[in-house]
């Protein structure tokens, strides 16, 4: 689990390389002790890392196995989620925008079902960029709305937490 979380801390911080290196180790480890947990997070961290270098045809192996992995094992559907979301981007990077828009529609949906909130957000962004890149700027002004009122939505609670916290 340490591995892995590493792994996706160093590629949100763009060392893109350390984060492979943790992928990679939380795989073996996973593998070792034969565990199927956070395994397809990995792949898919491993994926994002080869899209990021433009190292397509790999990024589209990894993403497509983590997919396929998380896909299996219903327990999964964090997992499901964040990798149809890095399935929808690689799509939208080899401008492959229907099938992206399709992955990112479909996780929207998982998302509602299985009350996963934390990923609604990023994914409303990447469909209103899919629009854009298809010119398509009044579906991408709806999708961006729909984002910006889950911010909204979010601040407001959090400030309400804060407020409550200040009283108390």
């Amino acid at each position: 689990y340490l591995f892995n979380r590493k792994a996706a801390i160093y590629f949100e911080y763009g060392d893109i390389e350390k984060a492979k290196d943790n992928a990679r180790k939380a795989i073996s480890i996973e593998r070792e002790i034969e565990s199927s947990e956070y395994i397809s997070n990995s792949v898919n961290i491993l994926g994002a890392c080869f899209r990021s270098k433009g190292l397509l045809d790999s990024a589209n192996f990894y993403i497509n196995e983590a997919y396929q992995m998380a896909l299996k094992d219903s327990s999964q559907i964090d997992n499901l989620i964040v990798n149809g979301f890095n399935k929808a981007n690689y799509l939208n990077i080899v401008k492959q925008r229907d099938s992206a828009i399709f992955y990112a529609k479909h996780m929207v949906k998982l998302c509602k079902r299985h009350n996963q909130s934390t990923q609604l957000f990023h994914l409303y962004d990447l469909i209103s960029n899919i629009y854009e890149d298809n010119q398509d700027y009044k579906s991408a002004l709806k999708y961006q709305k729909i984002k910006s009122a889950i911010r909204t939505k979010r601040v407001n609670e959090q400030s309400k937490r804060n407020f409550d916290r200040l009283v108390q």
